[in-house]
């Protein structure tokens, strides 16, 4: 028996890949990928030079995730190791997103995003009133 897996595909077609996006192909011991916006709407073209950084608390403190203390017991086998694809057709990926075709050993990922909205105040037209 195999202890792991090996993938095979034919063909990868993509249209965009964008923002801190990665295409891995082969296997990886460790995938680390970050991916920090800030981004500014508003009804009025206008740009402010000190608006917004990346020394927020939104970007500088840490993501708490709790630990898992459940025990898990599962046995794998792979019967047959191997994978075969014959198209991945994908749109797009972005965001500090990845596309991976292979294996992987330890995946962390995160993307922390701070949106600034500036919107006109709707006023009361005359005929409502």
């Amino acid at each position: 028996m195999f202890s792991r897996r090996i993938s095979h595909v034919n063909g990868l077609h993509m249209n965009t890949l964008v923002f801190c996006s990665t295409v891995q192909i082969g296997d990886s011991t460790f995938i680390d990928a970050t991916n920090y916006t800030l981004a500014v709407q508003r009804e009025q073209e206008l740009f402010i030079s000190n608006e917004g950084g990346f020394n927020d608390p939104v970007f500088t403190e840490d993501i708490h995730v709790q630990p898992l203390h459940e025990k898990l017991d599962f046995h794998i086998c792979h019967a047959n190791p191997f994978i075969h694809v014959g198209l991945i057709d994908l749109g797009g990926a972005s965001a500090s997103s990845m596309v991976h075709i292979g294996s992987s050993r330890n995946v962390r990922m995160q993307a922390k995003i701070k949106n600034i909205r500036h919107l006109y105040e709707e006023r009361p037209s005359k005929s409502s009133r």
